[in-house]
């Protein structure tokens, strides 16, 4: 893929893909844990999950069977790095929340091709992030502004204004993996040349449907 380029029709297709196997999983009541580019293989046409690794079963009382802070460090939430800091006196847990992040991540690797999977982040170390997201500072997210592929074209506003979503802070101001996948099959549908996906187009106003900490459910096919 840095080597290819893909228009966007192709790059949303494989976003659906992922988005599709979260959104199993978190059916499932399981989170994965680790989601970055290098954890997705692209088959042909379709992309897959893999690496299930830190992957961890969602309790009924919505808590995670887990006390490892395992994972890949730019990729995590910040609840993960900083479980002290923005889950005071709770444990160290996995949610679909830091899943939903994650996938914040994936969507600008897959446009970051000027630097071929520009990784979040990329203008500080693993410390760095640290003392950056314990100040809390909502402007500390792992990609400032939009990736553009290798023609320079940006990533379409409606795809970052949903990643800027991704990025909230508090995991529970972060959209549902469902409504994620709403937003980016109704994007595959769209021509993205049209003035939907153009720059100067006005913000989009998604649905107010917090990330829960517990399961997601799946909507009816």
């Amino acid at each position: 893929m840095a080597e290819n380029s893909p228009v966007f029709r192709y790059a949303i297709s494989l976003l659906n893909d992922v988005i599709q196997g979260l959104l199993y999983l978190h059916s499932q009541n399981v989170v994965h844990g680790d989601l970055c580019g290098r954890n997705i293989l692209i088959d042909g046409q379709q992309a897959y999950l893999t690496d299930f690794g830190l992957a961890a079963f969602v309790e009924l009382d919505t808590s995670i069977k887990t006390s490892t802070r395992k994972g890949s460090t730019r990729w995590m939430a910040p609840e993960l790095l900083l479980p002290n800091v923005y889950h005071p006196g709770l444990p160290f847990r996995q949610t679909p929340a830091s899943d939903v992040w994650a996938f914040g991540c994936v969507c600008c690797e897959v446009r970051s091709f000027t630097s071929e999977g520009q990784i979040p982040f990329v203008d500080m170390s693993d410390g760095g992030i640290i003392l950056a997201l314990s100040g809390v500072d909502a402007g500390t997210v792992p990609y400032k502004i939009k990736p553009c592929d290798k023609a320079g074209i940006p990533m379409p506003e409606q795809l970052w204004e949903l990643v800027t979503w991704c990025f909230k802070l508090d995991g529970a101001e972060r959209p549902a993996v469902n409504v994620i996948a709403n937003i980016i099959s109704e994007m595959k549908q769209k021509d993205w040349f049209s003035s939907d996906f153009a720059p100067g187009r006005s913000k989009t106003t998604f649905p107010v449907q917090p990330q829960s900490s517990g399961s997601t459910s799946v909507p009816a096919r």
